[in-house]
């Protein structure tokens, strides 16, 4: 059963001859776009299978003919067959076809790549449709040592989606299928010009595909797609719903379920009855997401915005148009602490991506995932901020400096144009030192003109063919800058080097007034012990707790008394300009006796070592 599973012999050697017969010839081929997707779905948990029938509606976008159009299934889907210019194909007939006409057949299955080549090849802007039908298991087989699942059909409920050929067709040649893992070379490194070239969609269609879809399965789960559902009706054991996409989308998802619905204002969250503890932050974060991105970087063009649990075979969310998957693991089996309720947090960041990778979809090339990860997370800090005050921000804020800080690879790191998700550390750089870079560049610019900057940007490349990398990103924002050369230097910093100050507060000293009414007078010696110029906020304050007691806030009331800074905190602040391997010397006079320094108070630079950016005040006389 191992043996002809998925990852037995058999199957991996089916997918070597794929890699081996098709990589040379098709890797870099350019496809027609998918349209339209039209979808008889036949859902059985029960046998975790999914009969699948449905048709995609073709155009050539580029300016070019193209005399042949090739299309992956998976390996292991049963009853395979296409349908184009009329006439159906199943394996047995692309073998006859491929027999009769060996220089040029209609059809062509090579090594699980089915080509067609169109009686006159398809003109730039004109349309084919390519229909097709199987049968799909997921997990298909047994499999040696599982450990998990991304994508399943199992009595527990459904996930499955289109970017993979879980249960579609994918257009074109697949990358990476058939490849040695220990032996797959790195992608190739761009020219430095080569951003300004036509950059295709990272992932998904590049948003301007529109679906329908029709999903049979039993009667007592829902089945959850993107856009909105047009007709839901039983008979007997049997539900069929329909759906359509009321926007156009760049990916197709299907989740089921046995769920209930909690609604907000204008979202809902579908879920299991049990899984409802975390219910209401998880609804305000959607909700206040929805209303807050459609304010700062692009109106929502859907109607319905929802969330569908999944089975925690895989501890992942993502954010399909329309319909976020969350597994129960991550979000609704989660447990907040006291400082960072996580529930909120991966649904502030997975909603992002309705924006940040659904209405733009980033650039294949390195730099592009960084404006959907980086730009989600950027997101999430503004959220937390904007619904449950600067407190959640800075935890937010500091718990990815830290992530960033054990995570990267300092002698692999690379600027962040070049980061391409194939190195070590690449993935707390896309995340973590992503996020930062954009909130600090907020700073720089004024949250009005970045808001300014970023619609202009997604105005500019949602809609393609170009898809945008990080090098578009950073022409696109100069304009809104107040003070060009500043912004020059900040990218300089950020984007195109490698930086990363590491401040230490070497010692903070104070002198007790020499008479009533004179002010306490500190010394505070900081020095940056990493790299990068950056202005430096530091704070001297009267050792009392900022915030009241660290709690889990529920009610809108508990949130805002947790956001609130206490009566009887007192601080002095200063900035200054440091640069690498520089010392300063920063002066407070305070009516307060001092006791404790704080280097960028408000957590708003980027560094290492936050600990030790901080001190107790002494007396000078005791030193």
């Amino acid at each position: 059963m191992v043996r002809t599973g998925p990852n037995g012999g058999p199957e991996r050697k089916a997918q070597r001859d794929y890699y081996v017969g098709n990589a040379s010839t098709w890797k870099d081929v350019p496809q027609p776009e998918i349209m339209k997707v039209d979808l008889d779905l036949n859902l059985d948990p029960a046998a975790n299978s999914i009969a699948v029938k449905g048709s995609y509606g073709l155009r050539n976008s580029t300016d070019k003919p193209m005399r042949r159009i090739a299309v992956t299934p998976d390996s292991t889907f049963e009853g395979v067959k296409f349908t184009f210019e009329g006439k159906t194909w199943d394996p047995e007939e692309a073998t006859k076809e491929r027999k009769a006409n060996p220089r040029n057949p209609a059809c062509e299955n090579s090594s699980g790549l089915w080509i067609f080549t169109p009686k006159e090849p398809l003109a730039p802007g004109a349309e084919v449709t390519l229909g097709f039908e199987h049968v799909a298991h997921v997990p298909a087989g047994t499999r040696k040592n599982p450990a998990g699942a991304g994508e399943f059909i199992l009595p527990a409920g459904t996930v499955l989606n289109s970017f993979g050929v879980s249960f579609m067709p994918m257009l074109g040649y697949v990358d990476g299928v058939g490849m040695d893992p220990e032996r797959t070379p790195e992608a190739k490194r761009p020219e430095p010009d080569d951003w300004k070239k036509v950059t295709k969609t990272a992932f998904g269609t590049g948003g301007h595909t529109t679906m329908t879809a029709r999903v049979q399965l039993p009667a007592e789960y829902r089945a959850n797609m993107p856009g909105v559902c047009t007709s839901d009706t039983v008979d007997g054991a049997t539900r069929t719903m329909e759906w359509k996409s009321d926007h156009p989308i760049m990916a197709v998802n299907l989740v089921a379920g046995k769920w209930q619905e909690s609604k907000g204002e204008r979202t809902a969250i579908w879920h299991l009855p049990a899984h409802s503890f975390n219910i209401p932050a998880m609804l305000e974060a959607l909700d206040g997401a929805h209303e807050w991105y459609s304010k700062w970087f692009w109106p929502y063009p859907w109607k319905e915005l929802r969330i569908s649990e999944f089975p925690g075979l895989a501890g992942y969310a993502q954010g399909f148009p329309t319909n976020i998957v969350f597994s129960e693991s991550i979000g609704f089996l989660s447990k907040p602490s006291a400082e960072q309720d996580a529930p909120f947090m991966i649904v502030a960041h997975e909603t992002a991506h309705q924006w940040w990778g659904n209405i733009l979809p980033p650039g294949d090339a390195p730099g592009g995932n960084i404006l959907s990860e980086g730009m989600a997370h950027f997101s999430t800090a503004r959220l937390f901020r904007q619904l449950r005050g600067d407190r959640a921000r800075q935890a937010f804020m500091r718990e990815i400096e830290f992530s960033y800080a054990n995570q990267r690879s300092v002698d692999e790191e690379r600027p962040m144009t070049e980061i391409d998700g194939n190195r070590r550390g690449d993935t707390t750089l896309t995340y973590d030192k992503g996020g930062w870079v954009f909130w600090m560049l907020m700073e720089l610019l004024g949250q009005e003109k970045m808001d300014e900057g970023l619609q202009a940007f997604i105005g500019k490349f949602k809609d393609g063919p170009d898809y945008p990398l990080l090098q578009d990103f950073v022409e696109s924002m100069r304009p809104f800058a107040k003070d060009p050369a500043a912004y020059d230097a900040f990218v300089d910093q950020w984007f195109l080097g490698v930086v990363v100050p590491e401040i230490k507060v070497d010692s903070a000293t104070c002198t007790a007034p020499a008479k009533e009414g004179d002010p306490w007078r500190t010394v505070v010696k900081v020095r940056n012990a990493g790299t990068g110029t950056v202005t430096l906020e530091m704070a001297v304050t009267n050792g009392k707790d900022r915030w009241p007691e660290a709690s889990l806030p529920r009610t809108a009331e508990e949130r805002a008394a947790a956001a609130t800074q206490s009566e009887d905190f007192r601080d002095a602040r200063a900035l200054q300009v440091i640069a690498a391997d520089q010392e300063l010397e920063y002066v407070f006079e305070t009516p307060f006796e001092p006791k404790k320094a704080v280097a960028d108070p408000d957590v708003r630079t980027l560094m290492l070592g936050r600990k030790t950016a901080e001190a107790d005040v002494t007396p000078a006389s005791s030193r």
